[in-house]
Order: structure tokens, then sequence, then C-alpha cells
């Protein structure tokens, strides 16, 4: 099953992230069967599918401006005939977190692709956490083989003026995933330039034509 819904699945292949519940969901602007009510802070209304985890095989990767003036990073699944995008900023603690193991990750395998909620040192923060793993593969304790991290990004540093500047870490993660996208050949697929291709382009009604106001979650 390449989704893991709470709810049916309606095939939706879009996927993107919800700050508040730390969840990966499916976007509606309609009513539908399986979805919640979800509604932004300046009153609009919309509808979420939330979803546990996307499995198949990573065809594609690549970077993308967004709406909004900044970029995302874009990451497809493949299962059979269905294909699921998901997408991040490149600032936030899910792509960071992402970029610590995916030069371990094995795109000719099948590949389980989850969030969670990831409480700061001090307990009064959350952030995304991510899980990669080989659901066909088994360890000793007969779950699924879990993808193992790499190098710890560089740590922030504090500056004169008391603010802290991430921008080391920042530029490492993007490094690491650029290197996944050019190690793999993702780089050389048509789609994986910044202006998508028609049909991927982010349309009025879709979960890519609406910024949250929740989305803020550094990745530190």
């Amino acid at each position: 099953m390449a989704l893991e819904t709470r709810g049916n699945s309606t095939g939706t292949t879009y996927l993107q992230l919800d700050y508040g519940k730390k969840s990966l969901y499916i976007y509606s602007g309609d009513e539908k069967e399986g979805f919640e009510k979800h509604t932004t802070a300046t009153g609009k209304v919309s509808y979420r599918q939330y979803v546990n985890a996307v499995t198949g095989k990573i065809t594609s990767a690549y970077f993308r401006e967004n709406n909004f003036g900044g970029t995302d990073f874009v990451l497809i699944f493949t299962d059979g005939d269905e294909k699921y995008s998901v997408q991040m900023k490149i600032e936030d603690s899910v792509f960071s977190n992402l970029a610590r193991s995916i030069k371990n990750v094995d795109p000719k395998k099948e590949v389980r692709f989850s969030v969670y909620e990831s409480k700061s040192s001090t307990g009064d923060k959350s952030y995304f956490g991510v899980s990669l793993s080989y659901p066909q593969e088994l360890d000793e304790n007969g779950k699924a083989k879990l993808i193992e991290w790499g190098e710890e990004l560089p740590k922030g540093k504090q500056l004169r003026n008391g603010k802290w500047d991430f921008s080391e870490a920042q530029d490492e993660a993007y490094g690491r995933v650029e290197d996944f996208i050019k190690d793999n050949g993702f780089d050389k697929f048509e789609n994986n330039s910044n202006t998508p291709k028609e049909d991927e382009k982010p349309k009025k009604d879709s979960p890519f034509a609406e910024e949250d106001e929740d989305d803020s979650d550094l990745p530190f």
C-alpha cells in the first residue's frame, strides 16, 4: 500500500506538511469523506486527509521555486501506476533531517517515508522528525530496516549581536540533497528544473497554492 492514511485514500498524488500536527496530508478545497476541516488564522477553510507514511521507489528529486519567493525540495515516490509528490521548504526541519540520511538511501529499493513530532532538548519546541526505512527488508527484530543516519549537520553559531546563524548547516543540508540528486541522475530529468512541467504546476485549488500561517518550522 503506497499511502498509509487516517481514512480512505482518494488517490490524490500531492502531499504537503501540516506544521501543527507534524504530519503529511492530502489537500482538498471541498469537503470529502475521510478529510478533516482545517481553518487558518485568517478564516480560510480547506480539508485535509492525514497521511502516516508514503511508500514507493524514489523516481525523481529536485528543487524548484515556490509561489512565495522561496525554494522547495520535491521528492517523488512511485508505486506501480501511482505517483506521490512530497514537497517541503528547504528552511524547515523536515528538510534538514532528511538531508542527514539521504545519501544512504538506495532509490532502487522500496522506501517508506514518514514524519513525526520531535521535541527540542528543552521540550519547549517541536519540529519534524523524519523516518526512512526499507519495508521489504527486516532487521533482527523483524521490523522494517531503518536507513542509517549520516553525519550531523554543522552546529549553529551565536553572533555578537546575540542572534544565531544557521547558514552553514542549511548550506550543508542543501549540498547533501543536491549530491543525492546528481548521484542518481535525477538532475537529467525534464521535471527537475525550477519551472515545473504543466501538469505539475500548482493549481488555484491545490495544496501548493496557499501558504499556511502555522508553517514556521526552523530546523534548529
